[in-house]
């Protein structure tokens, strides 16, 4: 069983003795601020220079095309330093469920979301972070982050940084299967979005519980990274459409969104949402008032 840590914890402990909290007050994270990294790293600089990370912005919107029916769960598969966590913690009634493997990513995302409970005391039955991968089978194995990019650290391959980088010191992580991890009422989803650089196909083996009873994911297919976990864009849409989804649209940075066709009251439009099942039979579902 995996452990699971909540804002009341303290923050996870740096992995080396380098890292510290680059504080920032910016308005996509309002009322909060975010632990942020150096400037050299990708994620951290790019936030530092735009405000946001661009790739939060469609979760948003996904979140909010779907109706009160769909619930409130968020299952982030790859939540790296935990930018677009708080983007939809701070904008919407979520209730969070991440999976994130990397000691160095998890560092920046749990002192994030311990100062955020802070102020806001509700985040505190609304945030749930299990340090794992998420992958088809228990196992353990190896993640490994590059030094100017913690959103590319991969499991079980050596990865290809950028130009002047290296790659930090390995880590030995448990990858368990979302279904084996997720409480109950966490297997019924309004959004999933999964970001794992490559290991997504493995990923989606662990969680065809999850995928049946949710609304929407969010996914990565960037072709060069998958094939380096012996999968393909190909094989995971197929993947994704034996699991009854359906693209919705393309997204910049080899992102696409999918929606689920089997399960009723996903949507605001009476166009979405017909599945083979009627609302009524979906007792999983929970009423959110929120947006």
């Amino acid at each position: 069983m995996a452990s699971v840590w909540t804002p009341d914890m303290a923050p996870l402990a740096a992995s080396f003795f380098a890292q510290r909290c680059n504080w920032q007050t910016l308005p996509a994270f309002a009322p909060h601020q975010i632990c942020l990294g150096p400037s050299t790293d990708k994620i951290s600089g790019t936030i530092l220079r735009r405000g946001k990370w661009d790739d939060c912005d469609p979760l948003i919107q996904e979140w909010r095309a779907g109706s009160s029916s769909a619930g409130n769960v968020f299952v982030e598969v790859g939540g790296n330093i935990g930018a677009c966590t708080l983007t939809i913690l701070a904008a919407t009634s979520a209730v969070a469920h991440i999976f994130e493997p990397n000691p160095e990513a998890l560092f920046y995302m749990t002192n994030t979301l311990h100062a955020a409970a802070r102020l806001d005391a509700s985040l505190l039955s609304r945030v749930h972070v299990y340090p794992v991968a998420a992958g088809a089978v228990q196992a353990t194995s190896t993640v490994y982050p590059c030094s100017k990019n913690l959103g590319f650290a991969q499991v079980g391959v050596r990865p290809k940084c950028g130009w002047k980088e290296e790659v930090l010191r390995p880590h030995d992580v448990m990858v368990l299967p979302v279904d084996a991890v997720l409480p109950p009422a966490a297997l019924v989803a309004r959004l999933i979005k999964l970001d794992v650089e490559g290991y997504e196909c493995r990923a989606l083996l662990g969680m065809p519980r999850l995928l049946s009873r949710s609304c929407s994911i969010f996914t990565e297919t960037v072709e060069m990274h998958l094939r380096r976990q012996n999968c393909s864009k190909d094989g995971l849409l197929r993947q994704l459409t034996r699991a009854g989804f359906r693209k919705e649209r393309l997204l910049p940075n080899d992102g696409a969104v999918f929606r689920q066709a089997q399960v009723a009251g996903c949507w605001r439009s009476s166009r979405r949402g017909t599945g083979r099942r009627s609302s009524a039979s979906q007792g999983h579902y929970v009423s959110n008032t929120r947006e």
